[in-house]
């Protein structure tokens, strides 16, 4: 029975030793085992350049924000369909026209108004997109703000157009050739050819929005791109934990407790190796 136990002891202790002889020498070759050791090395070189590319054209060019841009635009249109309402009041009219005529003026008031409104709130909706290193929170923001803006100049436009048709339909009907026939003539040209600038400039300005809303798109991609390619380093450098235990200390605590373990085989065999054997009773010499 003796036998037996030293032969399971001795084993015990030669299991703990080669257990902690191979965590001991994976622990040195590995760097206290982090993330980089159980990842694929491809895909921890592969989330580091993705990285270090989106950083790299992060910092070539400084980031302009596409609002603060529709602002100046906005602010142009602005002037330019005041200035048309202001040519529309004092140019001439049809008398038999004359309500096609207010119909028009009442529709571009309601582009001015329009435009006014946005013109006004144009400085709050920069500084709530404006970033120094906007994430993907930002250009998701700048995205709403500038679809909102598309629908709304999109209707300024309708309205400026529907002003425009009714405008052109209002032939006059003075043929006396006098000089104030000619000077309310010169003016009706002068509000078309600016109605016709203001037209143009609004159908510039939605389309340049399209193309801003689908390179927000893009922009707001890359940027959740960028900040998982940042979660995945730190978490390939720092480890990851379970129940807020980190790996790195949780493998390192392994072989401590092997060591003990070890310890106490080592002490347990060495006591019964070493105690005192009883001896044998010899029945004669007691008789």
């Amino acid at each position: 029975m003796k036998t037996l136990r030293s032969i399971l002891g001795f084993t015990f202790i030669l299991i703990i030793l080669s257990g902690a002889g191979y965590i001991g020498w994976f622990v040195s070759e590995e760097g206290n085992i982090s993330w980089p050791s159980i990842m694929k090395p491809e895909t921890v070189e592969n989330a580091h350049s993705q990285h270090a590319s989106t950083g790299a054209s992060s910092t070539k060019r400084e980031d302009v924000n596409p609002v603060e841009s529709l602002q100046v635009r906005v602010s142009s249109s602005y002037k330019s369909i005041q200035q048309v309402a202001e040519l529309m009041t004092s140019s001439s009219v049809n008398p038999l026209l004359t309500e096609r005529y207010q119909r028009g003026l009442y529709s571009l008031s309601e582009g001015v108004y329009l435009m006014n409104q946005l013109d006004q709130n144009m400085n709050e909706m920069v500084r709530l997109t404006d970033s120094g290193d906007p994430t993907y929170q930002v250009y998701a923001n700048r995205h709403n703000v500038l679809v909102k803006n598309q629908m709304l100049l999109n209707t300024v436009a309708q309205k400026l157009s529907d002003a425009k048709e009714l405008f052109l339909s209002n032939v006059t009907m003075n043929t006396t050739g006098d000089s104030s026939a000619a000077e309310d003539v010169q003016g009706a040209n002068k509000a078309i050819y600016q109605m016709a600038q203001a037209v143009m400039e609004l159908e510039s300005t939605n389309l340049w929005l399209e193309d801003q809303i689908n390179q927000t798109m893009v922009q707001a991609e890359q940027a959740q791109q960028a900040a998982d390619a940042m979660a995945m380093e730190k978490t390939a450098a720092g480890g990851f934990s379970i129940d807020k235990i980190q790996m790195p200390a949780l493998f390192t605590m392994i072989p401590i407790l092997f060591a003990v373990l070890m310890l106490i085989g080592i002490i347990g065999a060495t006591r019964s190796l070493m105690a005192a054997k009883p001896q044998k009773v010899d029945n004669e010499q007691t008789v």
